[in-house]
């Protein structure tokens, strides 16, 4: 959670130095346009999050690949046992990169509300400590023997995660 949460501080960080410019300072006039700036925001820090925990997950699987290449032709019960998990690794990245976003169009009737905004949010949070969790075991934990059923706890939660959110963004698209 660290390395996302520095990341996160410096983008927003940078993001409130900038000046408003002529089409912000207009734009603040029309009624509306704050939320709709807001949303617009909301979704660029979401891509932003949904690009680093992408990265974290592909670092961890080409981990486990390094690690795989380590291990030698009498080892093949324990390079199966990473395989089982880095094919449900492979997996998630990219169900990840596909999953909905949290936000509603333009014109939509129902507009995703603040609230709805911040459970969007802890599901990215619960996301987010799952991911932690397998970058971690990937980096300290390859040849302990509850490591893959610890990264395969890990991505059935965060798949169960998804599901919660996609269903639940779903209710506002």
């Amino acid at each position: 959670m660290i390395i996302f949460e520095q990341y996160m501080i410096e983008n927003l960080k940078k993001m409130t130095k900038r000046k408003p410019n002529i089409a912000i300072k207009i734009g603040a006039l029309i009624p509306g346009f704050n939320g709709y700036s807001e949303r617009s925001n909301r979704r660029h820090n979401e891509k932003i999050f949904r690009v680093e925990n992408v990265k974290l997950l592909e670092r961890s699987e080409q981990r486990i690949i390094d690690f795989q290449k380590t291990l030698t032709t009498n080892n093949i019960p324990l390079l199966t046992e990473w395989e089982l998990v880095r094919k449900p690794l492979n997996t998630m990245i990219s169900k990840f990169k596909s999953t909905n976003y949290g936000e509603s169009s333009f014109f939509s009737a129902e507009q995703i509300k603040e609230v709805e905004l911040a459970e969007i949010q802890r599901f990215d949070e619960e996301i987010v400590d799952r991911i932690q969790l397998i970058f971690k075991a990937t980096e300290n934990e390859m040849k302990e023997s509850l490591t893959p059923v610890n990264i395969l706890n890990n991505l059935k939660h965060i798949d169960e995660i998804l599901i919660n959110r996609s269903n639940f963004i779903s209710r506002y698209k």
